[in-house]
């Protein structure tokens, strides 16, 4: 499958269309972007590639982030609260001769506009215009980690699209540490809201740094994994409390199984500590999903610590179909 160029009154080409988002200094200047990053991709032919780099105008009233590299299967990635693309890095690197990668952003993560309204469903419905949009050819595999798995889930029921599948990486629900402070928002308001934030931030840079420490790498490896953590971290100051009081009575997020006629699968990190694996088990009975599979010795962010093991599983389940 192709990626043909868009060209409408809709969509933007930002500065880094035409580069390689696998060369080595992508990620170090990913978090800066703008014209620097671009100058500096422009001097250097071995950077350049054929990403595209868009932002796409969505229900008329502000623009969405979106990245589009490789070539095969299509397969968008929607990554949880606070991370964009160099979270990706290594599928941009090792799948993109087998899918077309797509990478949007949520409101408020990169250059993806902040909007009013960012409960889930409201962000899945932006997600399936901004896949209506593109000129791509065939149904899309769509993955959706911690947050991000929540908004897939809403893309998915809205079939604007044709969805070949959804997965589901770590994703919040009942049982995770966000849940049990929900109801607390109302009542306990922005001080509350702040401290949760900083809490589950703080489990997830604990999770992030004794998975990878534990994998006993090389220095220049482990360096190139902390790396993609760090930079990835490009959203609007303002977007986390939103998100939380967009969210906090959401009591149907779940509550989709009978909308969603496409396989749904659910891909869990044996030692993930941000999000209980209790939860997922609990989506997959709820959601009623096709299959449960764990990474041995990841956590949270398999795509990072694990590359190979999640690979495979992307390989095995969406290549050529």
């Amino acid at each position: 499958m192709a990626y043909d160029s868009m060209e409408t009154s809709e969509t933007a080409h930002l500065e880094l269309t035409g580069i390689d988002p696998t060369s080595a200094c992508f990620i170090e200047y990913w978090a800066n972007g703008g014209k620097s990053a671009a100058n500096h991709f422009q001097r250097d032919k071995a950077t350049r590639g054929d990403l595209q780099h868009l932002q796409i105008a969505v229900h008329g009233n502000y623009k969405m982030e979106v990245l589009i590299y490789g070539h095969g299967t299509p397969i968008a990635f929607v990554s949880g609260l606070g991370m964009t693309t160099p979270a990706w890095y290594y599928q941009l690197r090792d799948l993109s001769d087998h899918f077309t990668i797509i990478i949007i952003h949520k409101p408020g993560h990169g250059d993806s506009e902040l909007t009013g309204n960012l409960s889930y469903k409201s962000i899945g419905r932006a997600v399936a215009s901004v896949l209506k949009a593109l000129p791509i050819t065939g149904p899309i595999h769509l993955v959706g980690t911690c947050a991000g798995g929540v908004v897939a889930l809403h893309t998915a029921a809205q079939a604007f699209s044709p969805i070949a599948s959804v997965t589901l990486v770590n994703t919040i629900g009942a049982n995770n540490i966000a849940a049990s402070h929900m109801s607390k928002l109302s009542r306990d308001g922005v001080k509350e809201i702040m401290r949760y934030l900083t809490e589950f931030n703080t489990n997830l840079d604990n999770d992030f740094k004794t998975i990878t420490d534990g994998l006993h790498l090389a220095q220049t490896d482990l360096e190139l994994k902390y790396n993609i953590y760090n930079k990835s971290k490009v959203m609007h100051p303002a977007a986390y409390a939103q998100y939380m009081l967009s969210n906090y009575e959401d009591k149907n997020n779940y509550e989709l199984s009978n909308q969603l006629n496409m396989p749904l699968h659910l891909l869990v990190g044996e030692k993930d500590s941000a999000v209980d694996n209790g939860n997922s088990l609990a989506l997959y009975d709820t959601l009623n999903a096709s299959s449960y599979t764990v990474i041995p010795g990841a956590g949270h962010f398999p795509y990072i610590t694990h590359p190979d093991l999640f690979d495979s599983f992307l390989l095995k389940n969406f290549l050529n179909t």
